[in-house]
C-alpha cells in the first residue's frame, strides 16, 4: 500500500511540473533584425506562482513514514509542495495513460 502512495504522489509531482514548466520552445525563437523595423511588443508578465511550504524527502524516506504511519505522513505533508529524490526505478503510463515515475524503495 506505501509503495502505490508514493507511486502516486509522485504521479502527481510530475503532473504539476508538467503543468507549471515553460514551454520547450521558449526563448528559442528565430528572429531577424532589419534596420528599421519595430520592435516586438513585450511579453507581458506571468502572473508568481503562490508559493507553498516545500518538503523535500529521499523515496526511501517518504515509503518509510508511509509505511510507519500513513495517516501521520498524510496529514503532515497536506498541501506541501513535496520534491522527492531517489534513483528511478521505472517510468509508466496508469490505466488513464498518465505518465508516472517509480522511484526504488526497500520492499
Amino acid at each position: 500500500m506505501g509503495t502505490l502512495r508514493v507511486l502516486i504522489a509522485v504521479g502527481l509531482l510530475v503532473l504539476v511540473g508538467l503543468h507549471l514548466a515553460p514551454p520547450q520552445n521558449a526563448g528559442s525563437e528565430n528572429t531577424t533584425h532589419n534596420a528599421g523595423a519595430t520592435p516586438a511588443a513585450a511579453p507581458e508578465t506571468v502572473a508568481a506562482i503562490p508559493t507553498k511550504a516545500t518538503v523535500r524527502v529521499s523515496a526511501n524516506q517518504l515509503f518509510n513514514a508511509y509505511d510507519e504511519n500513513e495517516v501521520a505522513t498524510d496529514e503532515k505533508l497536506a498541501g506541501k509542495l513535496i520534491v522527492i529524490s531517489g534513483k528511478v526505478q521505472s517510468v509508466d503510463k496508469n490505466v488513464w495513460g498518465s505518465i508516472y515515475v517509480g522511484l526504488r524503495t526497500p520492499n
